[in-house]
């Protein structure tokens, strides 16, 4: 297989990618020599140029390609395509990337140093009515390549501020990380990223409930159990963490601009300290008014995440699949390709990528909602219905009678929540995975 390198910086849209696509094949060209019966017996050999044809979804495919692995460091300072009033969809544009970049995914002293690595590009073009001259038609050009291993980045840093894709029709499939409650307790490196969990001050008027449960009242040989409900409570939540694990988000359609990722985020134990008046029918019937100050932990939490994640904070794909970059009058289902392109500009990603660590760049804070839905139903009666007043009541806090009555302190304990899981939607974040390196020489942001 024959080794083809291409440095090039471009600006502009698809003239510069298709001039770029004439040098991977006008830089293959050789003289031809004539070659003897006898001389030609000597000589072996693979074809540089590799020619196809194949009949798929009602239409007819022609590829071009060569046999060969193409080395490419590229930049596009303003990719846009489809954008004019008469495109196929209308204004605006099929893709919008500022500051575009294709190298390798690693180098040793500066990026541009570093290549792609395209192994057998090809074009392609699908034709309806391929067998019938008078009607037949050119619905699509399709670039592309068996295998891209590099890394793309947009944009000119990883900011608070979206830069970089403004939107993108196409298929891509971010792949998801897993990782169970086991593992995020003891190795939150294998999660999707980790979130810093903001400290917070619960009552009544943020959840908008009572704070109820059980407590066990020790009387020497016996005990009595008594339900408390208490509607006076300032409890501060400390800070903590949240491993999360995230499931295959799929961007797929014209004119992206988010992305939607879900997944589960394990709360980390969550200390708890403040105070409460509770109202306790002590015996049943004799009423007594307990002020408390109130120790414990809340352990087991976890949120259902979902994330709509602007794409203007994506900057970086490390990419190791077939890509492509197509043009078609209407929708077409390319060979080997994961979902029809849509018509218009299409850029395809076929198999899943990776974008690094989901970690959020700064501190996530729990809502008034998140609370009022970890908090369970007030009065619960059944333990094994979600909730921080069900584990309460499942689990009832032990004291002696004069410090359960009397003292100042009643420790709760640790109250497992594992069976509750709340709605955390969040929007776009900075993600501390997609810091980048440009791919410029020096100081230059972009070149």
């Amino acid at each position: 297989m024959k080794m083809i390198t291409i440095n090039s910086v471009v600006s502009g849209g698809p003239r510069s990618l298709f001039f770029a696509s004439f040098l991977f094949f006008s830089h293959a060209s050789f003289a031809m020599v004539e070659l003897g019966d006898e001389k030609l017996s000597q000589v072996t050999g693979q074809a540089l140029l590799q020619m196809g044809k194949a009949e798929e979804s009602g239409y007819t495919f022609y590829k071009a390609g060569l046999e060969a692995e193409l080395q490419l460091n590229m930049n596009i300072e303003k990719l846009q395509l489809g954008c004019t009033a008469t495109a196929v969809n209308g204004q605006f544009c099929d893709i919008d990337i500022d500051n575009f970049s294709l190298s390798g995914q690693t180098w040793d002293a500066e990026r541009p140093e570093s290549s792609a690595i395209l192994t057998r590009p090809f074009f392609e073009f699908a034709i309806d009515n391929d067998d019938q001259k008078t009607l037949r038609e050119v619905v699509g050009i399709r670039m592309s390549a068996e295998s891209v291993k590099g890394m793309l980045t947009a944009g000119t840093e990883n900011s608070n501020t979206p830069n970089g894709i403004n939107s993108i029709s196409g298929y891509m499939e971010v792949a998801g990380i897993s990782c169970d409650a086991s593992s995020a307790a003891n190795n939150p490196g294998s999660c999707a990223g980790v979130a810093n969990v903001a400290p917070r001050n619960m009552n009544k008027s943020h959840t908008g409930k009572d704070l109820t449960g059980r407590v066990d009242i020790g009387f020497g040989f016996f005990d009595v159990t008594e339900e408390y409900a208490s509607n006076d409570y300032q409890i501060d939540l400390a800070a903590t963490t949240a491993p999360f694990s995230t499931d295959t988000a799929v961007v797929n359609g014209r004119r992206r601009t988010s992305v939607n990722v879900t997944g589960v985020a394990y709360i980390q134990p969550i200390d708890i300290n403040g105070s409460m008046t509770a109202e306790v029918e002590f015996g049943g019937f004799i009423p007594l008014d307990l002020q408390k100050e109130i120790t414990g932990v809340i352990s087991g939490l976890r949120a259902n995440m979902s994330l709509s994640e602007n794409l203007g904070y994506i900057h970086k794909i490390n990419v190791n699949s077939p890509f492509s970059l197509s043009f078609q009058a209407r929708d077409v289902l390319w060979p080997d390709s994961p979902a029809v392109a849509q018509k218009g500009w299409w850029m395809a990603f076929k198999d899943p990528v990776d974008i690094g660590s989901l970690t959020p760049s700064e501190t996530i804070g729990i809502t008034d909602q998140n609370l009022t839905d970890a908090m369970g139903p007030e009065g619960c009666s059944n333990g094994s219905t979600p909730g921080i007043n069900c584990a309460l009541y499942a689990t009832p806090v032990e004291c002696g009678a004069f410090d359960c009555l009397f003292g100042d302190a009643l420790d709760v304990g640790t109250v497992n929540v594992s069976s509750t899981a709340i709605p955390f939607p969040l929007q776009s974040l900075k993600l501390q995975g997609q810091d980048f390196t440009p791919n410029c020489y020096g100081s230059a942001k972009f070149c």
